[in-house]
């Protein structure tokens, strides 16, 4: 049913889009706050199970080193490395980066917290949220977004070879 929504409210523009949807999580397809509360939801079965994941469920796309995402997200977004720990007002530099951190370097909401110098998971989550919301009425985001999105992968195949 989730997916039936999410394919009628038309978020993914082309295949690639969907693709890149698709392989952004183990878990599911949909919102950044979806997808974090499945990863919650499945983190305390783990943990009153007693029992590592499941093979299957395993991430296996290749991982960046969030170092390098942070550099190329930055000179992407024109702003010095250093400004991913700066709270700024209106900025979308740190949800911009905690997507690409997520989405290419496969850490966690609370890594992410950690690494680009918010207080919790919690805050993370809300910031992608409201990436999600902008990058769908924002044309000029939603280019840059994607084209970080697409110098990233070729970042990441660049790396395989």
């Amino acid at each position: 049913m989730e997916f039936r929504r999410y394919v009628e409210a038309g978020l993914a523009e082309t295949d690639d889009d969907f693709l890149a949807v698709y392989k952004g999580s183990r878990l599911g397809i949909g919102g950044e706050a979806f997808l974090g509360d499945l990863q919650d939801r499945y983190a305390e079965s783990i943990r009153k199970r007693g029992r590592t994941e499941d093979v299957a469920l395993r991430r296996v796309a290749s991982r960046m080193a969030a170092e390098r995402i942070v550099e190329v997200s930055c000179r992407c977004l024109g702003v010095p490395p250093g400004e991913v720990c700066s709270r700024r007002r209106d900025s979308w530099v740190r949800p911009v980066v905690a997507r690409m951190l997520s989405r290419h370097g496969g850490l966690t909401q609370r890594e992410i917290a950690a690494r680009i110098g918010v207080g919790t998971g919690k805050s993370v989550s809300d910031q992608l949220q409201r990436l999600t919301v902008a990058v769908a009425g924002d044309r000029s985001l939603r280019c840059v977004v994607e084209g970080l999105e697409k110098e990233l992968q070729r970042e990441r195949s660049g790396a395989k070879l």
